[in-house]
C-alpha cells in the first residue's frame, strides 16, 4: 500500500485537472475532437500572461540628479522589461488560439506557437547580451548575474513548453496515423494516445514559466528601487549645496566680472588697431605697390570680428563653465564629485546584497564631507581672481606691441614719395612694399598670440582652480577618502561587521 501511494497520487492530481473549473473538454489543439483539460492548459496561459503584462510596470523613472550613467541604467532597464513584454505578449494569445483550434490541422495549429517561441528565445539571445554589457560596463555584475539567470530560466521554461507541445503533438499525430487520415479519428482512438498526462505536463510548464518570470521582475524593480534611492540622496546632496547658491552666484560673478573686463580690454584695444589699419588704407588708397602688404594688415584686424573675439569669448566662458559645474555637482571633479560619493552611489546602483545597508551606514558620513567642502571653497575663488587680473592688466600693453608694425607707415609712404624728383620714388615703395609683406605677416602671428594668450591663461586657471579643489578635499577629509572609498566597498562585499 506504501509503494502505491505516489500512483494514488498522481491519478488524484490528473483527476483534479479534469475535474477543476476551466478544465471542460471541448474541441481543441487543432483537432475537433474534445480534449480532457484543455480549459485548465487556457487558464494557466491567462495567469501566466497576466504576471507576464507586469513586468513593465513601475519602470517609468526619470532621475534628476544628472549623475553620470543613471539614468542610461534606468533605460536599459526598461528597454529589458518592454522588449520581454513586447515579443512576449505575442505567445499567449497564439497558446489560446492553440487550444482552441479545431481545424483538423495539427500542424497549422501548432506551429505558429512553436515560431513564436523561437523568436522569444532568438530575441533573449540576441539582445539581452549587448544589454547587459551596458549594464556591466556602468555598474558591474551583480545586476547583469541576476538577469541571466532569470532570463535562463525563462528560456529554459520556454523550452519546456516546447516539449510538451511536441509530446501532444507526437500524440495527436500518433492518433491520425492509427486512423488513416485525420477525419477518421474516433474519440476511442484519440483516448490510446492523448493521455492526461500530456495535458499535465503542459498546464505543469506553463505555470513553472509564470514562477520564473517574477525573476526577471524582481532583478529590474528592486535595482529601480536603489537607483530612486540613489537619485534621491543626490539631490538632498544638491539640495544642501543649494542652501550656499547665493554665495556660490557671488563666488562665479566675482570671476566674471573679471573676463567681462578681459574682454572689454582686448575689444577696446584693438578696436584702436582696427581703425589705424582703416585709416591707412583710406589715405594710402591709391599707393599700388602698398596695397598688398597693407591689404594684409587689414585682413588680420578684419579677423577679430570673426575669429578672435569668438574664439576669446569661448575660452572665458569655459573658464566659468569649469567653476559653474565643480559647485553645481555636473562636474568630475569638483566640490559636488568624490570618489566615497560615487563609491557610496555605486554600492547602492549595483544592488548588491548587502547595498541599502553599507548605503545607510555611510550616507551620513559621505554627506558631511561634501557638504564641509562646499563650505570652504571661497580660498579657490580668491587665488583665481587676482591672477586673472593681472592678465587683464597686462594685456594693454601686450595689445600695444602691434602698432610699432604700422605706425611708420604713412610716413615711410611720403619719405618715398618725396624722391620723385629723382625718379627714386618707385623702387623706394617696391623696397618698402616687400618689407611691409614680412611685417603684416609678424603682425598677424603676435595678434593669433595675444588670443592664445587670453585661452592657454583661462585653461591654466580652470586647472588651478580645480587643483586647490581637490587639495581641499584631502585637507577638509583629512586624507581618509581613500580609507572611506576603500571601507564603503568592502561593506559591500562582505556585509555587516560585528561592530554594526
Amino acid at each position: 500500500m506504501v509503494r502505491g501511494t505516489p500512483v494514488l497520487w498522481w491519478a488524484l492530481g490528473l483527476l483534479a485537472v479534469v475535474q477543476v473549473p476551466g478544465a471542460t473538454a471541448k474541441p481543441d489543439f487543432g483537432i475537433n475532437f474534445p480534449i480532457t483539460g484543455s480549459g485548465k492548459v487556457s487558464k494557466a496561459i491567462v495567469d501566466a500572461n497576466t504576471v507576464l503584462m507586469a513586468l513593465d510596470d513601475n519602470t517609468e523613472l526619470v532621475t534628476k540628479s544628472g549623475y553620470p550613467g543613471l539614468q542610461t541604467l534606468v533605460d536599459t532597464l526598461r528597454n529589458i522589461s518592454i522588449v520581454l513584454v513586447s515579443v512576449g505578449s505575442e505567445l499567449p494569445p497564439l497558446g489560446l488560439q492553440l487550444v482552441a483550434n479545431n481545424s483538423n490541422n495539427i500542424s497549422g495549429a501548432f506551429d505558429p506557437v512553436y515560431g513564436k517561441i523561437l523568436a522569444l528565445n532568438q530575441t533573449i539571445s540576441v539582445q539581452l547580451p549587448p544589454t547587459i554589457s551596458i549594464i556591466n560596463d556602468i555598474i558591474g555584475h551583480y545586476v547583469p548575474d541576476m538577469l541571466k539567470d532569470g532570463f535562463d530560466r525563462v528560456v529554459v521554461g520556454l523550452i519546456d513548453i516546447t516539449k510538451a507541445l511536441m509530446a501532444l503533438q507526437s500524440a495527436l499525430n500518433a492518433a491520425v496515423l492509427q486512423a488513416g487520415n485525420v477525419a477518421d479519428v474516433t474519440v476511442d482512438i484519440l483516448k490510446q494516445h492523448v493521455e492526461l498526462v500530456h495535458v499535465y505536463q503542459l498546464v505543469f510548464f506553463v505555470n513553472q514559466l509564470r514562477a520564473y518570470l517574477p525573476v526577471v521582475k524582481f532583478s529590474v524593480d528592486s535595482t529601480l528601487e536603489n537607483i530612486a534611492m540613489a537619485d534621491k540622496y543626490l539631490l538632498l546632496v544638491q539640495q544642501a549645496l543649494g542652501t550656499t547658491d547665493t554665495h556660490y552666484q557671488n563666488l562665479t560673478a566675482g570671476v566674471e566680472n573679471v573676463t567681462d573686463a578681459i574682454a572689454a580690454t582686448v575689444q577696446a584695444e584693438f578696436g584702436n588697431h582696427s581703425r589705424a589699419v582703416a585709416a591707412i588704407q583710406r589715405t594710402a588708397v591709391n599707393v599700388t605697390k602698398l596695397a598688398s602688404p597693407i591689404a594684409s594688415f587689414r585682413t588680420h584686424t578684419d579677423s577679430l570680428t570673426t575669429v578672435y573675439y569668438p574664439k576669446m569669448r569661448a575660452a572665458l566662458q569655459a573658464l566659468l563653465d569649469v567653476l559653474q559645474e565643480s559647485l553645481t555637482g555636473n562636474a568630475t571633479p569638483g566640490i559636488f564629485w568624490s570618489n566615497a560619493l560615487d563609491s557610496l552611489i555605486l554600492t547602492l546602483i549595483e544592488n548588491g546584497g548587502y547595498a541599502q545597508f553599507c548605503f545607510y551606514k555611510y550616507y551620513g558620513l559621505v554627506f558631511g564631507t561634501i557638504t564641509a567642502i562646499s563650505d570652504s571653497v571661497d580660498q579657490c575663488f580668491d587665488r583665481e581672481i587676482p591672477r586673472l587680473q593681472q592678465l587683464n592688466d597686462l594685456l594693454p600693453s601686450l595689445i600695444l606691441q602691434l602698432q610699432y608694425d604700422y605706425e611708420d607707415l604713412l610716413a615711410e609712404i611720403a619719405a618715398c614719395t618725396a624722391l620723385a624728383p629723382y625718379s627714386m620714388d618707385d623702387s623706394c615703395l617696391t623696397t618698402l612694399s616687400g618689407f611691409y609683406a614680412d611685417i603684416a605677416t609678424q603682425f598677424g602671428k603676435k595678434l593669433k598670440v595675444v588670443f592664445d594668450v587670453i585661452s592657454n591663461a583661462t585653461v591654466s586657471s580652470a586647472k588651478r582652480y580645480l587643483i586647490c579643489v581637490e587639495l581641499l578635499k584631502l585637507i577638509v577629509m583629512e586624507g581618509n577618502e581613500v580609507q572611506m572609498t576603500d571601507d564603503i566597498r568592502q561593506c559591500a562585499l562582505g556585509g555587516p561587521k560585528a561592530d554594526d
